[in-house]
């Protein structure tokens, strides 16, 4: 599904970045051949504790109810450690020719995911081709798929992700570095109690350690080319994360109106009161934003951030969404400059559909400062400004064939 064709072909203002000593890792299946699995929990645990390291393992077709089962991959450190492995199933359709796994009863913990894969030192992972279905419970944090450690060059694509109180793909460690691409993400939500709901949650390592900015380089986690429906937040992020987002669809709902549709978590003090970072970067271009008005939809948070560094440039916004971008600090308190605040961002050259109409008390070509103690324009944020020397990644991105 490249959704980047639903979108008005915009030429970037910036050339493209050389990729330097990088080069790409080519996926294939193992030439051992694939082991495969039916789709109920206990065969496929058993299918990823047998394929060797850089096998491949196939779920069959077929729907499957998984309870409150977990499924891990990976894991260890030194020589023994496994480091590649692809699980493929046989599509996402719903009639019985695809491949299915739900979750269908309550889960207590966020970080109960249906499949964990365990990255350690480096691994490198590749999912396709099944769907991943909640229980869509608001009252509980069932969650979907997630990638632990230092995944480097993982895929993620051709998948489903729908009806997660959590999230339905999480990227969570230090040094992520991957691309997800081609999936949908549809109806991942909950706010009763508490508000979570994610189509893809990004998230560093937690630690205080605050890097120097790299924008425009393949260290970021990449998410392009997806469908997002009627999540809380269609991107999350936190933790000294770094994402770049561009050439997707975007699409908010009554009831997920009042959430950015991009979102970044932003600092914020603990019990020890002392400021600890959020965000660290993100990049955030050529995506349609808009809400659903067949549900009511009367106006929307598309890109609202409250924390890191980054651009947000030629993003196509329709319906009812008053502004290019909102900025905040989560913490938003003192005077500034204040520990890991935004420092660093530039917008330019978003535009509106011709179908969009404006909203009493917001002026569109502006950006919605939240927090205006900290966030100093011609200082901390820019508007019609590139920043020096900054180009864009290669797309598509080439870790995809």
């Amino acid at each position: 599904m490249r959704h980047a064709r639903l979108l008005p072909l915009l030429a970037l203002a910036l050339p493209l970045v050389a990729q330097g000593a990088w080069e790409p890792p080519i996926f294939a299946d193992s030439f051992e051949g694939p082991i495969f699995a039916d789709c109920d929990p206990a065969s496929v645990q058993a299918a990823l504790d047998a394929v060797p390291d850089g096998g491949t393992v196939r779920i069959r077709a077929g729907s499957c109810d998984w309870d409150d089962a977990l499924v891990t991959w990976g894991g260890g450190s030194g020589p023994g450690r496994k480091t590649r492995v692809t699980v493929r199933g046989a599509g996402t359709a719903t009639d019985g020719s695809g491949t299915l796994i739900r979750r269908n009863v309550a889960m207590g913990n966020w970080y109960d995911y249906m499949i964990t894969f365990q990255c350690g030192e480096g691994a490198m992972v590749e999912l396709s081709d099944f769907r991943v279905v909640g229980n869509n419970q608001e009252s509980d944090l069932d969650a979907g798929i997630g990638l632990y450690g230092r995944c480097r060059d993982f895929r993620v694509h051709d998948m489903v992700f729908e009806k997660f109180s959590n999230a339905g793909l999480t990227v969570r460690g230090p040094q992520q570095r991957g691309v997800i691409h081609d999936n949908s993400f549809l109806s991942n939500f909950k706010c009763v109690p508490g508000c979570w709901g994610y189509g893809v949650a990004v998230y560093g390592d937690g630690s205080d350690a605050w890097p120097p900015l790299q924008l425009g380089t393949a260290e970021a986690v990449f998410i392009e080319d997806n469908y997002f429906h009627d999540n809380r937040h269609g991107v999350a992020a936190n933790y000294g994360s770094a994402y770049v987002v561009r050439h997707n669809l975007f699409v908010s709902t009554q009831r997920t109106r009042d959430y950015g549709q991009i979102d970044a978590h932003g600092p914020s003090r603990d019990g020890d009161g002392v400021r600890h970072p959020g965000s660290r970067s993100w990049e955030i271009y050529e995506n349609e934003i808009h809400g659903d008005g067949a549900s009511g939809n009367q106006y929307g948070d598309g890109i609202a951030l409250r924390g890191g560094d980054g651009v947000i440039y030629n993003n196509t916004v329709k319906g009812y969404v008053p502004y290019a971008a909102s900025l905040n600090d989560d913490d938003c308190s003192g005077s500034r400059p204040q520990p890991y605040q935004t420092t660093a961002a530039y917008i330019w050259s978003d535009h509106w559909d011709e179908d969009w109409e404006a909203i009493p008390g917001y002026d569109p070509d502006k950006v919605w400062i939240r927090c205006p103690d900290l966030l100093e324009e011609g200082s901390d944020w820019h508007l019609d400004q590139q920043p020096p020397g900054y180009q864009a990644f290669p797309y598509p991105h080439p870790l995809r064939p």
